[in-house]
Order: structure tokens, then C-alpha cells, then sequence
């Protein structure tokens, strides 16, 4: 459960220096963990304020302090925009 947690707040913090180049996005997340159990996480990500620009979203390979790839998209699933 600790390497999922890990892996959520690397994605969190991925899309927060991502959105933030916006200064005037509004950015709140949501998390929960319905399945626990099974190391499931949702997170949902809102963005207000964007522009008509293209928004890309990118997720961290790594997480902080270490240089190893971990490959965290490989158990993303159920993403709707």
C-alpha cells in the first residue's frame, strides 16, 4: 500500500508543476481509496481557469530521491478527460 500511496502523490505532484505554468488555473484533486484492499487508488484532478490552449498532462517516471524508473502509468486505468 505504501508504494501505491508513493506513486499517487508522484502523479499528484506531476500534474500540479504541470498546471501550474497557468497562473490562473484553479487545481484541486480528490483521493480516495475505495479498494484499499487492493492497493487502488481514484484520483480525480479538476483544472478551472484554463485557457483555450492545449493542456498536455504528464506522469513522473520516477518518484523523489531515487533515479530508478518505476513506470507508474503501466497500472494507471479507468482515465476519463
Amino acid at each position: 500500500m505504501k508504494k501505491q500511496i508513493i506513486a499517487a502523490l508522484a502523479f499528484i505532484i506531476t500534474f500540479a508543476g504541470n498546471a501550474t505554468a497557468q497562473d490562473s488555473t484553479d487545481i484541486t484533486y480528490d483521493l480516495r481509496f475505495p479498494n484499499a484492499a487492493h492497493n487502488e487508488a481514484e484520483i480525480t484532478l479538476t483544472l478551472k481557469g484554463l485557457n483555450s490552449d492545449p493542456v498536455q498532462v504528464t506522469m513522473s517516471r520516477t518518484s523523489p530521491g531515487r533515479y530508478a524508473l518505476h513506470e507508474f502509468a503501466k497500472n494507471v486505468y479507468n482515465v476519463r478527460a
